[in-house]
């Protein structure tokens, strides 16, 4: 099924492909998995435009990414979207997140008088915002600790198998 293919420059000298071992189930499954992926972003992706659309076409003054986080946490939590339906994506997303600031720091570099002149403003509002988040996790965190073992005691302890 495959061909010699010449000499690619490895590591450690010349490797011919053709003596590298691939199975076509591994060829199979590699196409089933890439497949699937490229269908999950899919639906991440519709559900974004559709909540884009949406807020377009209502003139509400939320930006769609924001009613598209809600739509689909809706719609895990109604149960109607699976977990497992998109998590192999969304894992795949979250690891090259780092990627998808390339872009907007690009576009920060051309707003250089932008934050010459509203600098202190911005580091100000980024600061109190990110103050903020960390408080509300935290607070949220230990409440959910606090009513966990407050369920606990109210149990008692676990006995036996």
């Amino acid at each position: 099924m495959f061909e010699r293919i010449g000499p690619v420059a490895g590591w450690l000298g010349p490797i011919h492909l053709a003596d590298i071992p691939v199975h076509e189930t591994h060829v199979f499954e590699f196409a089933r998995r890439s497949f699937a992926i490229a269908a999950q972003v899919a639906a991440l992706w519709l559900v974004n435009r559709g909540a884009s659309a949406a807020v377009a076409w209502l003139h509400v003054p939320i930006p769609g990414n924001v009613v598209g986080l809600v739509a689909l946490f809706a719609l895990l939590c109604a149960g109607i979207v699976k977990l497992s339906w998109l998590e192999p994506a969304a894992k795949l997303l979250v690891k090259h997140l780092a990627f998808f600031f390339i872009p907007i720091t690009i576009g920060l570099i051309s707003m250089g008088p932008l934050f010459a002149r509203h600098g202190a403003g911005i580091l100000l509002a980024l600061a109190a915002s990110a103050a903020v988040g960390m408080a509300l996790s935290g607070l949220t965190s230990q409440y959910l600790i606090n009513a966990q073992n407050a369920s606990r005691t109210r149990r008692g302890p676990r006995t036996g198998a």
